[in-house]
């Protein structure tokens, strides 16, 4: 890929104030080296004021760096922390994917 949204993915994530170096393994393959961007969100669970705040993880994946979609189940490893991915979607330009997590 050489538009410019995809250039872009890449280059955030290989700014090595934003981005980080992972493993990803794909299943039935050879794990990859890649660069995430990794995030913290918390989301409001059951809504009001009595809500249950609940915090997990999304990371970024440049498109251009992986050859096919991720599949819920397959592995990140960023750092020391390991990850199971839950759902993979790409982004409206294509140009990288939002990976949700959850730890491993």
């Amino acid at each position: 890929m050489s538009d410019a949204f995809s250039m872009a993915a890449l280059a955030l994530a290989a700014d090595p104030h934003l981005g980080a170096a992972a493993i990803y393994a794909p299943e039935g393959e050879a794990p990859m080296p890649v660069r995430v961007v990794l995030s913290r969100e918390e989301g409001d669970v059951l809504g009001g004021p009595a809500g249950l705040i609940a915090a997990g993880y999304t990371a970024m994946l440049p498109a251009a760096a992986v050859p096919d979609r991720p599949r819920r189940g397959e592995r990140l490893s960023v750092g020391m922390r390991d990850f199971i991915i839950e759902t993979a979607e790409l982004d409206s330009a294509g140009a990288a994917w939002r990976l949700t997590l959850r730890a491993a």
